[in-house]
């Protein structure tokens, strides 16, 4: 959630776009590209289908969410699809090693959840079928602390589970395309080339459960490995560079609990967000309800102040918040799960599509590109956004004779369009805080005070409120803010409150 203090950098992102590392060499027309392409979700009509193949093979590194839509995408498109996962699936409602953070809170924010059920029709149904819980916008959850708001319903209705239930539910109907296969337990470990390094031919992985190295061809791999960044790594070992990156030390970590819902008639909400105001208090927790009548509890503070792992510390913590509501709920509620700590230091935005060489028929999607702080929740649908602004690009070369020729670039430049909403939301908060490291741009006061008074409509007015949500949900883009009628009700607002 964005606070009510300062959402300058947010507002300036109608207009420009995060600025790259300064030794980068970035053309205008990428820039021009990225300032006015739509990141936000198309409408959710009957999806084109394509009338014939890009290709014979594609592979996708990675069962992350960005993976496992990503190898959706690809079964459209080419004959066979093959997704290598290095985790071994014992259980499937599990969180796998490879996604340490997956035993923390995860919510998945409405674009993300529109263009998953476009992918896979009823796979909403599939999660509150499997126990997902519906929250309703701006009504089921409550929030204190940043961007106090009017309970109001806002037409949004998400749906909150844990990591692995939805990672669950994606495989299971990923498993009904039947050109797709999944390799479990399957690392890739090195690309192939042709011999001036333009285009990528395959991947060398290793099956760890025979033990062998194992070569594939394909005409088209998606990297969606991860924040471990294989790309990156392998395009150094190809003599290639590094992409230009940018970066914000955020610091920040975070300890989960799972408690059952112990019962209350009384109780008129699902979730519960407080926070503490920044710059002085970088400490936060939320409580959503899952599959199981359970709440999953997450605390995060930041700059060395984590929350502790052992119960007592961990409920004490929730006493020391600036709202005691989340311990009130908790206090007397059986824990019944371990307790788990991660740390996240540092968001990093790798920008591909800032490179002067960069091999074709080799796209990274998803965490790999861009790791944003947890916090927000938007790495998942940045993720669904990305996948489909992947389905985007292949549909519109379907009838292209060399229809694979200029796709790395092509899709990088759209994914890079995509990310820079999403993080600077995410960075507007973060850079409210003194010791957060990074590049800060410099302050915008008229930005400020838009979004001061912005702040005081929405208490006034539910349709903007729906709006101000809308954007926070990646459904709609930041601009829309500035648009008409908001801006007009702003204005009344600045002259109504001029100290506001």
């Amino acid at each position: 959630m964005l606070s009510q203090g300062g959402l300058s950098i947010w507002i300036r992102s109608i207009k420009v776009v995060w600025p790259i590392n300064r030794n980068a060499r970035v053309s205008r027309a990428v820039l021009n590209h990225l300032e006015t392409s739509s990141c936000m979700t198309p409408g959710l009509g009957r999806m084109e289908t394509a009338s014939r193949h890009l290709g014979q093979h594609a592979i996708v590194i990675g069962g992350s969410i960005a993976g496992l839509l990503s190898a959706r995408i690809l079964a459209e498109f080419f004959e066979r699809v093959t997704l290598l996962e290095r985790d071994e699936l014992h259980e499937p409602l599990a969180t796998r090693r490879s996604v340490p953070q997956g035993h923390h809170a995860h919510f998945l924010l409405k674009g993300g959840e529109q263009i998953m059920e476009k992918l896979f029709p009823g796979l909403v149904q599939d999660l509150v079928d499997l126990g997902s819980v519906p929250v309703r916008a701006g009504l089921d959850i409550i929030v204190s602390g940043l961007f106090d708001q009017p309970r109001r319903d806002l037409g949004i209705t998400c749906h909150c589970q844990t990591r692995g239930l939805l990672e669950h539910a994606l495989r299971r109907r990923l498993d009904e395309q039947r050109n797709v296969e999944t390799r479990w337990g399957c690392s890739a470990t090195a690309l192939s080339t042709d011999t001036p390094k333009r285009h990528v031919l395959g991947v060398t992985y290793r099956d760890h459960q025979v033990g062998t190295e194992n070569s594939l061809s394909a005409d088209l791999i998606i990297e969606a490995g991860g924040r471990g960044a294989l790309t990156r790594r392998w395009l150094e070992d190809l003599g290639l560079g590094s992409p230009p990156t940018v970066e914000i030390g955020v610091d920040l970590g975070y300890t989960t609990g799972i408690f059952e819902i112990p019962e209350d008639p009384a109780r008129d909400w699902k979730g519960l967000v407080v926070a503490g105001k920044p710059p002085e208090d970088g400490r936060g927790a939320l409580v959503l309800p899952i599959e199981g009548d359970r709440w999953i509890v997450t605390l995060g503070a930041r700059f060395g102040h984590y929350p502790p792992k052992e119960y007592e510390g961990f409920i004490a913590f929730t006493q020391s918040l600036p709202d005691t509501a989340i311990y009130t709920a908790i206090k007397d509620a059986k824990l019944v799960s371990d307790i788990h700590q991660y740390r996240f230091p540092t968001s990093v935005w790798r920008r591909y599509e800032a490179m002067e060489a960069f091999p074709e028929r080799l796209i990274p999607l998803g965490d790999t590109l861009c790791s944003f702080n947890p916090l927000f929740g938007q790495g998942m649908t940045s993720a669904a956004l990305q996948v489909e602004s992947l389905r985007a690009a292949l549909l519109g070369r379907i009838d292209q004779s060399d229809p694979l020729n200029g796709l790395s670039r092509d899709v990088l430049r759209r994914a890079a369009a995509i990310v820079a909403n999403p993080w600077m939301q995410a960075a507007e908060q973060d850079f409210q805080y003194r010791e957060t490291r990074g590049e800060r741009p410099p302050p915008d006061e008229t930005a400020s005070r838009y979004m001061r008074h912005l702040a005081g409509v929405i208490h006034e007015d539910i349709e903007v409120q729906r709006q101000f949500h809308r954007v926070l949900h990646l459904l709609n883009h930041p601009k829309t803010l500035r648009e008409e009628p908001i801006c007009s009700k702003v204005a009344v607002h600045m002259r109504e409150h001029p100290d506001g």
